[in-house]
């Protein structure tokens, strides 16, 4: 999966996080994402699911796993999110 590739994935995920976290907080998200630190904006999202204690749709957890795995990061990314 290209960068870009990884990038439009997330902004969709993220777009799947409304009503989830607060809307600026995503924004931040999809400007980390857009600068090319799609990796630092996954972690922000992760920690921003949890304080929230949001119960991720299962479709978006796994696209959550699936661009963590193509980004190579350690499944601590996704391990503390809550499915529903």
């Amino acid at each position: 999966m290209t960068l870009a590739e990884i990038e439009a994935r997330f902004l969709r995920a993220v777009d799947g996080c409304a009503g989830l976290v607060e809307e600026e907080r995503l924004r931040c998200d999809r400007f980390l994402a857009m600068a090319g630190e799609p990796g630092v904006a996954l972690e922000n999202l992760r920690v921003q699911l949890v304080d929230e204690d949001a119960a991720v749709p299962r479709d978006l957890f796994a696209e959550l796993v699936a661009l963590g795995r193509a980004m190579g990061l350690n499944e601590s990314y996704w391990s503390l999110l809550r499915q529903k």
